[in-house]
């Protein structure tokens, strides 16, 4: 502690430093499902997908379906063949085949079919991400009169987790906002309430970076004993955010409150500093050792795994450095506030006599 309040800026740029290097595997994450691959393999569930796996192919266990419907009344037999052959000249497919048309009882064509496509690659693949869009890109917009769907467990989970990649900015920024606004409101600073979202984000960041390389780069996978490197699970960020945010912003309260409370009674930053520390930062970041014991596991890891190790990035290098740094800097006042603010929201804390409101 003795150094961080003699040197803030170095300390503050250390943790700058290490949040940002810790953050970049992030610009990497590829948001999916596991398939049973990840097991280990004394399991029946691993040996069971194994083994079509190893007869016909890794992506027999996640077949795409081709919907396909005919813009008439009917499928016409040579467009859906010349559709067929596109398919399977298509990269990454390893076998398609039309299933058997429907009986219909006054004969004709059946007015929908369904195409089977097996790719090449096994279903939390890259490449059958990729063979998604060559599908839809290709064949499906090439079929002439026939509209072409693709579909199947796959192409869902895929669709899904591009859906929630497309929209995770803007879900950690609303939060962010909301978070900052709450603190404006608590302690009519603007320096807190923008170091608050500043932190939160590359906190954020920095979990998922530590996830990404852990869990999709495989790095140390097998002294973890995690299996093999797995796509992140599409639904984990938006349940991480939400639930570590309000987290992260119960810690704020108390670290910045203490400091706070100390700056108003004695007006020295660098003694509230070393009050807040000394008061709430030990258990911020006994929080977040508690929670590395969740990093263990073939399921869990990508859900707690995330969780220890954002509570790690925001008690070790957030909260619990770069906080602390900007408010030791020499002259750094960051509890003043606006006089138009301090003007209509008075601080108000509680005292042994009730609460009192103060000017500052």
């Amino acid at each position: 502690m003795w150094i961080l309040q003699r040197r803030p800026r170095i300390v503050g740029a250390a943790a700058l430093v290490l949040v940002a290097l810790l953050s970049l595997p992030a610009f990497s994450l590829r948001l999916g499902t596991s398939d049973q691959g990840t097991l280990p393999e004394s399991s029946t569930a691993r040996r069971a997908y194994d083994m079509p796996a190893d007869g016909f192919g890794p992506g027999f266990n996640g077949p795409l379906q081709l919907v396909v419907r005919g813009r008439g009344r009917e499928v016409p037999q040579a467009e859906l063949e010349r559709l067929v052959n596109d398919v399977r000249a298509t990269r990454g497919v390893a076998q398609v085949a039309a299933m058997p048309p429907p009986s219909r009882s006054g004969g004709g064509q059946p007015p929908m079919t369904i195409v089977q496509v097996v790719p090449t690659t096994s279903p939390q693949d890259a490449g059958t991400d990729a063979l998604i869009d060559r599908l839809r890109a290709g064949p499906a917009k090439r079929a002439g009169s026939l509209e072409v769907l693709v579909g199947g467990g796959t192409a869902i989970n895929k669709d899904l987790a591009s859906a929630l990649t497309s929209r995770l900015p803007l879900f950690v920024g609303t939060i962010a906002i909301l978070g900052s606004a709450l603190l404006l409101l608590a302690f009519r600073s603007l320096a807190v309430a923008l170091l608050a979202a500043l932190m939160n984000v590359a906190a954020a960041g920095a979990a998922f970076g530590i996830t990404v390389a852990l869990f999709q780069w495989g790095w140390g996978t097998g002294v973890l004993g995690i299996g093999k490197p797995v796509p992140i699970t599409s639904f984990l960020p938006v349940i991480m955010i939400a639930m570590l945010f309000g987290l992260s912003m119960d810690y704020q309260v108390f670290l910045v409150g203490r400091m706070r409370e100390e700056w108003l009674r004695t007006r020295d930053a660098r003694y509230a500093v070393h009050a807040g520390l000394a008061c709430n930062g030990r258990g911020d970041r006994l929080g977040g050792g508690h929670h590395d014991l969740g990093v263990r596991g073939v399921r869990a890891e990508r859900r707690h795994g995330g969780h220890a190790g954002r509570r790690r990035a925001g008690g070790r290098g957030g909260r619990g450095r770069l906080r602390p740094a900007h408010g030791a800097r020499p002259g750094r006042d960051d509890h003043a506030r606006p006089g138009h603010l301090a003007a209509a929201a008075p601080y108000q804390t509680a005292a042994a006599g009730g609460v009192r409101t103060t000017a500052e």
